[in-house]
């Protein structure tokens, strides 16, 4: 995030994301930077502008021309490699539910061509349960995960788990732990 006055860089600021997070993820973190920058800043001045290069504004004006945004997109870059601490890491909802794809198709597969009969098999999960290894059970019920688990996930139902609670910072943090743990 970059802040200008008459057209002298006054701010700048830096954050890390996740690898897995969307580049509309980024626009997103660095608008909220600079919304809180903005109310940080005396009531002196009357307006404030945020610039942002979404995808939409690309095909209708191109890239070039916006300084304070040229700036940040070059900070962004500096930031992706730093070896600090994450600022952000929730993964987007359509990248956790690539990633779990992914990873039963891989493990049904794998299991699939390794079996006898090829029919009926279950992959089980490494937990005392031995139950198989559904999403139901990692999200719910799995003992492995149950001292990180968000209570929403056990009080709640699943379908008003996918409708209201998917997106909270505690619920795709928890995803994000299982889909780490199990590419162990």
């Amino acid at each position: 995030m970059v802040a200008e006055e008459n057209s002298m860089e006054i701010y700048t600021e830096a954050r890390r994301l996740d690898n897995e997070c969307s580049v509309f993820q980024a626009e997103l973190l660095g608008i909220q930077m600079a919304v809180d920058w903005i109310q940080q800043q005396s009531k002196d001045k009357i307006s404030h502008a945020i610039h942002v290069d979404s995808q939409t504004a690309l095909f209708a004006i191109g890239h070039t021309g916006i300084r304070g945004n040229e700036r940040a997109d070059y900070l962004a870059k500096i930031a992706a490699g730093y070896k600090s601490t994450i600022a952000y890491n929730s993964i987007p909802m359509s990248r956790a539910k690539q990633l779990l794809e992914n990873y039963y198709t891989n493990i049904w597969n794998a299991t699939y061509i390794n079996s006898e009969d090829q029919q009926g098999t279950i992959f089980l999960c490494n937990c005392p349960e031995k139950s198989p290894q559904t999403a139901r059970h990692l999200l719910t019920e799995c003992s492995l995960y149950s001292r990180d688990r968000p209570r929403v996930l056990t009080t709640q139902t699943l379908p008003q788990i996918l409708k209201f609670h998917i997106n909270t910072v505690a619920v795709t943090n928890f995803i994000s732990n299982i889909f780490r743990t199990l590419q162990e």
